[in-house]
């Protein structure tokens, strides 16, 4: 940490801490200001003041948004009131697995009110914590509730103080807001060499070529400035922010394009990306685990001073470096995999070490199982007990998706069940593991029924559900089930988010157009809004394929899937003609049969209305179609080939292409999943 912002810091620190003892146990701060600008440094800050007052702080900065951001919150408030003392057999509730998330919570709630006079809570982007109304599926829905009633819990039931970082803490009048303006940290932070280690020229030449321009740089901004510039040159960071004045998003992503342009930076390449993957704050020991410790000088400079921020005698790794897609490809599956456990590895090693010390390590143990769940070894997971359902239910998320393992993530969404029988996102994925090993339909049946009898207003739930009707040959119940479903996400009127279209729409039309189920795919992809289907890839992928299909239905096709719908009928071929210019006309055709001398084409142009297509038959004899081929000869066709006819000059010279006879999909067409041979295959009747 840099001593001139320790010392701004440890100002604004004091300012806030002696504020705070003199309010009511019901008063509210907001600590607002842009991303980097030190609302967390702030926060941290807070409470060793606020313990030397005698009050008891208790710091809630749980990983966002992730099914287990709820627990962690919880296991983070917990751990502190149990160091002073104020838990009772409370933690023993914590532990308890058959205790409800709302229990816990609950007596959670009563601990802090029982020393409301003494407990201030410093809440870190707790507006981060949950998601946004989604329908994606990567997030459990049964998770996002219980951060919800955490959030709630924490605004409305609590009568502690409480800070918050950005404006998430409430409406009304009475909070009181502690603004952090962005020219906080002007370029007088690069002019403490001493602090910079060997970043310090670098720094120093920066403040020289920028100098006040950087006023409205946040301490973050400045730290990837510096990084930049050492990775790069100050020659090239000058011009590029005097330039563009980016932000701290734009800054790590031309840092992590520099970094990964550099071939001598490949190990701090790995470095980031493995640290990215942690949640917690970042001691050096834990660096040593990792092997930073092999870093050369400047790379480490570039990892302490830019990458990392220091707080005490911890690091941590800004959000915005973490969640970067480049950073995240620089590890393999492999790799990402092999980094998860060994950091699940470094955190047996610490849990071990506490337990020897009579400590607490319940949020410990919460990131070494987190860790172990994301490298999808079940092995690995047995060294550790999780506490709440929403654990659980991550791990059979990792063994499905990433080493679709089904009867194992099966086995964890049962247990999952046995904890909590209302656990909807258990109930579905239990379903969908089954469905997918195409063993035990019943059971399958019954849990999609069951998660929707839980949460009727999940898409993903339902579409997954009527996915399962017709892949059995359901298909009378699947449309009733498709009416319900419509009714449940009040989308009878044809509107609603995107995100449940993108959900239920575009994978139920997918498998009926799979299965030439033309008219019920005709109907779902018609309630899907224009809008959507226009701009939307995918939907307008289905749309392409469903007219192919009604085409071949009437046995006129006359254009491969490789031509989309709407750019058909053009005034040029498709094909790569010569001289395309002196094409007087030209038609597509479909071989229809070919004899011994003649091959026979359905041809078809547009009619003058633009609206219908006018079909004909011809007979070329094989020496003249030959004589015009420019690709395989007559000998080589098979009836079902597509091509195209083109006609040259006042003679209309013919002259003919063929389209390549290879299967192909569009690249924009969603995946069907589960696989939909699945059944036939189990019994034997589908290769």
């Amino acid at each position: 940490m840099m001593k001139v912002f320790e010392d701004d810091l440890n100002q604004r620190a004091d300012n806030l801490a002696s504020d705070i003892p003199h309010q009511s146990t019901k008063q509210t701060w907001l600590i607002a200001g842009r991303w980097g600008s030190g609302k967390s440094s702030l926060l941290h800050a807070l409470k060793p003041r606020l313990l030397h007052q005698g009050l008891i702080p208790i710091v809630v900065s749980p990983p966002p948004r992730d099914m287990d951001t709820g627990p962690a919150a919880l296991l983070q408030i917990g751990e502190t009131l149990q160091v002073h003392g104020l838990l009772n057999s409370d933690l023993e509730l914590l532990q308890d697995t058959a205790t409800p998330w709302s229990e816990k919570l609950s007596g959670i709630v009563s601990a802090i009110d029982r020393s409301r006079a003494d407990v201030v809570l410093l809440c870190d982007e707790a507006g981060k914590w949950t998601v946004p109304p989604t329908a994606d599926e990567a997030f459990s829905p049964y998770s996002n509730s219980h951060i919800e009633e955490l959030v709630h819990a924490i605004h409305d039931r609590l009568r502690c103080r409480r800070v918050f970082t950005h404006p998430s803490g409430g409406k009304g009048d009475s909070a009181r807001r502690y603004n952090l303006p962005g020219d906080t940290h002007p370029s007088w932070l690069l002019e403490a060499r001493e602090t910079w280690g060997d970043l310090a020229v670098p720094a120093h030449e920066l403040h020289t070529r920028l100098g006040a321009n950087l006023g409205v740089a946040t301490p973050l901004e400045i730290r990837l400035l510096v990084a930049l510039a050492a990775v790069t040159s100050v020659t090239d960071v000058a011009g590029y922010y005097s330039s563009q004045w980016p932000e701290s998003q734009a800054i790590v992503r031309r840092l992590a394009s520099k970094v990964a342009a550099r071939h001598d930076y490949a190990d701090l390449r790995t470095l980031w990306a493995q640290l990215a993957l942690c949640r917690e704050f970042i001691d050096q020991e834990l660096l040593d685990w990792m092997g930073a410790e092999s870093l050369g000088s400047e790379q480490r400079a570039v990892l302490h001073h830019g990458l990392l921020h220091r707080r005490e005698n911890e690091y941590e790794m800004n959000h915005v470096l973490r969640y970067n897609e480049l950073v995240a490809s620089w590890l393999t599956r492999d790799s990402r995999i092999a980094a998860h456990r060994r950091l699940s590895d470094y955190y047996a090693a610490k849990i071990a070490e506490m337990k020897l010390r009579s400590s607490t390590c319940l949020g410990r143990e919460l990131e070494a199982f987190h860790h172990a769940s994301e490298s999808a070894d079940p092995d690995a997971v047995q060294r550790f007990r999780p506490l709440f359902a929403d654990q659980l239910n991550k791990l059979g998320r990792a063994l499905s998706k990433e080493a679709r393992n089904f009867t194992a993530a099966a086995d964890v969404f049962r247990q999952a069940i046995r904890w909590d029988d209302r656990n909807h996102y258990a109930h579905h994925y239990l379903a969908y593991n089954i469905d997918w090993l195409a063993t035990d339909p019943a059971l399958a049946e019954s849990e999609y029924r069951r998660a929707l009898e839980v949460n009727p207003e999940h898409p993903w739930w339902w579409s997954r559900w009527i996915n399962f009707l017709i892949t059995l040959g359901r298909a009378r119940e699947a449309r009733e089930e498709w009416a319900r479903a419509v009714e449940a996400l009040q989308l009878v009127a044809g509107e609603g988010p995107e995100t449940v279209y993108q959900s239920l729409h575009l994978s139920v039309a997918r498998l009926l157009i799979h299965r030439a189920q033309l008219d019920f795919a005709d109907a779902v992809l018609n309630e899907t809004p224009v809008s959507l289907r226009k701009n939307d890839r995918r939907f307008g992928a289905l749309e392409n394929l469903l007219a192919a299909l009604r085409e071949a239905e009437r046995a006129r096709s006359l254009f491969p899937l490789t031509v989309t719908f709407n750019e058909r009928w053009t005034d040029k071929p498709h094909l790569d003609f010569p001289r395309k210019q002196d094409i007087v006309k030209w038609f597509p055709a479909q071989v229809d049969a070919v004899s011994g001398e003649t091959i026979r084409l359905v041809m078809g142009k547009l009619a003058d209305d633009g609206q219908r297509v006018e079909y004909a038959h011809v007979e070329l004899p094989r020496s003249r179609f030959d004589a015009a081929a420019m690709d395989e000869p007559s000998g080589e066709l098979a009836p079902g080939r597509f091509l195209e006819l083109a006609f040259y000059g006042p003679e209309e010279t013919l002259k003919i292409r063929s389209h390549p006879d290879q299967p192909w999909e569009s690249p924009d067409l969603p995946p069907i999943d589960p696989e939909p041979r699945r059944y036939l295959r189990k019994a034997g009747i589908a290769p």
